[in-house]
């Protein structure tokens, strides 16, 4: 799998993932590749071709950005590159009271036109993640290491989503999920049977579990599937299913992806 970080949120999300050696990573940012420009509308006017640095791609491809940089600006430009791969997005939304008018003016714009990417086919998959949902689940954390925390929650959430999609689970109740429900957040699943997603999502149409016990519990526990078909039963209309993994130990979360096809307005 391909990374791509677009600015400094995504180079910084992007150099996260690549402890991993499962991706191939690229950085595209001012002062790497990029020359500063002092509105998004430069940034895309004046992009650059990437056609050098995009030569070795084959696999599949993902965008990491922050919808608020200015050089976001310069996303579908990129994507216009890239044509002809399978394209994903991870989209990163920040606290609106951080802020500055564009910086919120242009963090709605982005995340609506890749709502619309994701609705047209454009795109494969668009996550969407909210750094104050996912600032939630951080509890008290040193000024100096906000970011890095903020970080290694989202990218801890998203590689073990896209392991779990490369792994045969032991058993899972599979259902396809329509092809037009592109627009997606991830999410945790605790033991008090509290989710967690990192955006509010609205219209979830259909939910993905997935479940990680060690050896040892799925030999032993003989409550691990009624316990996961009683939480996940529901009379609402979302469309759940789960699968179970074997690991080297019990993970305390589920991690959950839910998706959608219908585009939410901005708030």
């Amino acid at each position: 799998m391909h990374i791509i970080g677009i600015g400094n949120t995504g180079c910084s999300l992007a150099k996260e993932l690549s402890k991993y050696p499962q991706y191939q990573i690229t950085e595209i940012d001012q002062g790497i590749n990029v020359e500063l420009q002092r509105t998004p509308e430069k940034y895309e006017e004046n992009c650059p071709s990437f056609k050098k640095l995009f030569s070795s791609i084959k696999q599949d491809v993902w965008i990491i950005l922050s919808a608020s940089g200015m050089i976001s600006g310069l996303s579908l430009r990129v994507l216009e590159q890239l044509k002809g791969k399978s394209l994903n997005v991870l989209c990163v939304l920040s606290d609106p009271s951080l802020l500055s008018s564009m910086g919120r003016l242009q963090q709605n714009l982005v995340r609506g036109v890749m709502q619309e990417y994701a609705r047209s086919g454009l795109l494969e998959q668009l996550i969407l993640v909210d750094n104050v949902k996912v600032e939630e689940l951080l509890g008290e954390v040193a000024i100096d290491e906000y970011w890095t925390k903020l970080n290694e929650i989202i990218t801890y959430a998203f590689h073990s989503l896209m392991c779990f999609r490369h792994t045969k689970p032991i058993l899972e109740v599979k259902e396809e999920k329509p092809d037009i429900a592109r627009i997606s957040t991830i999410g945790l699943y605790d033991e008090q049977k509290n989710k967690k997603l990192f955006y509010d999502l609205k219209y979830i149409k259909c939910e993905r579990y997935h479940y990680s016990f060690s050896k040892e519990d799925i030999k032993k526990n003989g409550k691990i599937l009624p316990s996961i078909k009683r939480d996940l039963l529901s009379e609402d209309e979302i469309a759940r299913t789960f699968a179970i993994y074997e690991s080297e130990i019990s993970d305390k979360y589920a991690y959950v992806e839910s998706s959608t096809h219908i585009i939410a307005e901005n708030v």
